[in-house]
């Protein structure tokens, strides 16, 4: 069995590394952000990654990702990017837009999936 992805995450806590990924600051995130380059103003959160490589004529598709809220719901996350750092050959960003039924979910647990492995769950904080 292949090793799972394993989504980065702060020293001694389950609190992802993530960035916003125009303006490259920490959470709390907005679901809806004016700065960005996008036309629907949504957010888009940079996570990274270890053990997330594709296979050769793999893309983009075979990589899923979902959060989860305090409920516990579970929704569907867009990945709109997988790629290498630059310079940094082991580690891997994924961008991933935040949906609207975020609004108001608080501290949402995020996990990617790779061919069936899921990785581990990391916090992340939505603003209001």
């Amino acid at each position: 069995m292949a090793n799972p992805p394993v989504l980065l995450v702060e020293a001694n806590s389950d609190r992802a590394i993530a960035l916003d990924s125009v303006s490259w600051i920490q959470d709390p995130f907005s679901v809806l952000t004016p700065n960005n380059l996008s036309q629907d103003g949504r957010s888009r959160l940079m996570l990274f990654a270890v053990n997330l490589d594709f296979k050769p004529g793999e893309d983009i598709s075979i990589v899923t990702a979902q959060a989860e809220d305090s409920e516990p719901a579970t929704y569907p996350l867009a990945v709109e990017y997988v790629g290498r750092v630059p310079q940094v050959e082991w580690l891997t960003q994924l961008i991933i837009r935040v949906p609207d039924q975020m609004a108001n979910a608080g501290d949402l647990r995020i996990s990617i999936t790779l061919r069936g492995v899921t990785s581990n769950k990391v916090i992340v904080k939505i603003k209001p």
